[in-house]
């Protein structure tokens, strides 16, 4: 497993960021989580340009910026083709740690 790795790393490191996707994006289950941050958004438009076979997801905390739902619809408006999974907490889950530790409890642990 590590001669793959270190063999892929290799093939990699001369490359581009944007080939790298590309090359990345020949092989199976290549998946990457998008927060929408500017780095995020340069990914993510690279992968739907070139029409990578990608798996794009976002985590919806429930404690999200509007301007991050914002960029999120307008990232889906640009891009229609690219599909944006995503995945949110389990609502029971995150009651109960309400009701244990606070609205900020979290920060705490």
């Amino acid at each position: 497993m590590r001669e793959h790795v270190q063999n892929l790393i290799n093939s990699l490191s001369p490359l581009s960021w944007e080939e790298r996707l590309s090359a990345l994006g020949v092989h199976e289950n290549v998946v990457f989580s998008t927060s929408f941050s500017y780095e995020d958004q340069a990914i993510t438009h690279a992968i739907a340009i070139q029409k990578l076979p990608v798996r794009v997801f976002t985590l919806d905390t429930g404690r999200l910026f509007e301007q991050t739902h914002e960029t999120f619809q307008n990232t889906c408006a640009a891009y229609p083709d690219l599909k944006i999974e995503t995945y949110y907490p389990e609502t029971q889950a995150v009651q109960t740690l309400i009701a244990q530790q606070g609205t900020n409890g979290f920060y705490d642990s």
